[in-house]
């Protein structure tokens, strides 16, 4: 239905305004040239409020992520929740900061999208296929088969696809080996829960 919803939205868009450059103003300059002068401000302040919400909840994750899960659990066990929060808000100015640079090196939202999906397609196949089927499977391998995997596929996706090669592919075939090798190196965890996967 959202897509639905957002395909109407560019056809509508392309119609009314065949000269709009930047397909991603399509909903702003439609408000603003389809609504009356009150109704457009109230509706861009919407459009921005929902922007900017999802903004928040991109960085508070990833921040509370790195803090609880790295910092608490591997850098510093132990820390008073002072120093935990302090933490949070560090994490969350500096990916703030990097999520800036990255919008200002790559403009185009859609380009990083796609090497979102395309480090997730890469990344996450074999390990949830692993954690999935074959017991043995350790946190490490499959935490390090993703980052392999879907950093290979994001990383051949830049360089343009060489020799028409899937990016996805070579995430794939740079995953299994790593996921494989790591899991036969490194054993499961006190913290890994051995039946969640199992029932």
């Amino acid at each position: 239905m959202l897509m639905t919803k957002t395909a109407s939205q560019g056809m509508f868009a392309h119609m009314l305004m065949p000269d709009l450059d930047d397909a991603e103003l399509a909903t702003p300059m439609m408000i603003m040239t389809l609504l009356p002068a009150g109704i457009a401000g109230f509706a861009i302040a919407a459009y921005i409020a929902a922007v900017m919400s999802t903004a928040d909840s991109c960085l508070i994750g990833p921040a509370a992520i790195f803090t609880n899960d790295i910092y608490n659990k591997r850098i510093n066990p132990g820390a008073p929740n002072l120093q935990l929060m302090r933490v949070a808000l560090a994490a969350t100015l500096l990916m703030g900061a990097l999520a800036i640079l990255i919008a200002y090196l790559v403009p185009n939202v859609l380009d990083l999208i796609l090497n979102a999906y395309t480090f997730g397609a890469a990344g996450l196949f074999f390990p949830m296929l692993g954690l999935l089927f074959w017991p043995r499977t350790t946190a490490t391998g499959a935490f390090l088969s993703i980052i392999l995997g879907g950093s290979s596929a994001v990383v051949w996706t830049i360089v343009g696809e060489p020799w028409d090669f899937s990016a996805s592919y070579l995430g794939w075939f740079v995953g299994l080996p790593s996921l494989v090798a790591i899991t036969l190196l490194t054993a499961h965890s006190g913290e890994e829960d051995l039946d969640l996967f199992r029932t």
